[in-house]
């Protein structure tokens, strides 16, 4: 059985704080970071197609165009998906409203739901493929009534507090794989059993992660094993360049740019796939400091203007 396991894909978040011309290209961006996703398990014909959490920032962020490619993937048959939409982030309006996801209806505390269907239950049967949805790590009382369930069972977990190798290894008993969503960088909690799958973009320039961006192949055998497989999403990444002592600091650190470098030589310096910088500064010298180095912008940069200690600087696109 081969699963698609992706999270967080949080449209909507923080296009209040980028200017307008910025926040339609970075929409873009993410629109079509998802769409890798889709088409892969179309192209793969992965049996299931799980987003664990936060798929929007808020639902009437929702693209709609995003809406109707989840829809024209349920319709054609391809490819069941199921999205654990938390109230945190998704919220409770039925954005799916029309679709072919919304003949799946039910509370969230629902035990158990047989049919196919997109927004997920806490436990629901599907083809004869159990799954949960938490947001919160459950204790094996929680779940011990699927263990009656003679099929494969998966775990889809949004959750960062607890989420812990020792806490995951006690559900393991119950399920034969746990996919997690809220952490926003690809990486393992068990070998072999328990990932996050990161998220297909960066949310903001307050939260910058390490790249490249991943989602997850999922290949289960017949004995519940299951083999991971990260698949890099083509798009692109932001830096964090903090200034200081007249040269620049880069977060995630990376060789090709070594600190304390002018600002301008440590864009050149930039792999392609970063097309987006935010520049911290100090409050007394940030005036100054935007001033030359506004003027001083490698050719295919901008500065744009953002605080008093922050400047955000972007490669043109052609």
């Amino acid at each position: 059985m081969r699963i698609i396991h992706t999270s967080d894909w949080h449209f909507g978040a923080g296009h209040e704080k980028w200017l307008d011309r910025l926040a339609a290209r970075r929409r873009g961006e993410r629109e079509a970071a998802v769409q890798q996703i889709l088409d892969y398990a179309m192209a793969t014909k992965a049996d299931y197609l799980v987003v664990a959490g936060d798929v929007c920032d808020f639902p009437e962020e929702m693209p709609q165009n995003i809406i109707d490619r989840l829809d024209g993937v349920k319709r054609s048959g391809c490819v069941p998906v199921l999205l654990f939409t938390n109230a945190a982030h998704d919220g409770n309006r039925d954005w799916w409203a029309g679709t072919a996801m919304g003949p799946q209806r039910g509370h969230p505390t629902h035990r158990k739901v047989e049919g196919r269907g997109y927004r997920l239950p806490h436990t629901a049967v599907f083809d004869n493929v159990a799954f949960a949805a938490f947001d919160h790590v459950p204790s094996i009382d929680e779940v011990s009534h699927l263990q009656a369930l003679e099929c494969p069972r998966i775990l889809l977990l949004h959750a960062q507090d607890g989420v812990t190798e020792r806490r995951l290894e006690a559900l393991r008993s119950v399920f034969s794989y746990i996919a997690c969503g809220d952490c926003h960088e690809s990486k393992p909690v068990i070998e072999g059993a328990a990932y996050y799958s990161g998220s297909p973009t960066f949310r903001d320039l307050d939260c910058i992660d390490p790249g490249p961006r991943n989602f997850l192949d999922v290949q289960l055998d017949e004995e519940g094993r299951a083999r991971v497989t990260e698949i890099e999403i083509i798009t692109p990444l932001s830096a964090v360049l903090s200034f200081a002592d007249g040269g620049v600091k880069v977060k995630p650190h990376m060789e090709a740019v070594p600190n304390g470098l002018p600002l301008p030589e440590a864009l050149t310096l930039l792999p392609e796939t970063y097309a987006y910088a935010k520049v911290v500064v100090g409050a007394e010298q940030g005036a100054q400091f935007a001033e030359a180095s506004a003027s001083a912008m490698p050719e295919g940069w901008v500065m744009y203007p953002w605080t008093n200690t922050t400047r955000l600087v972007a490669r043109e696109r052609p």
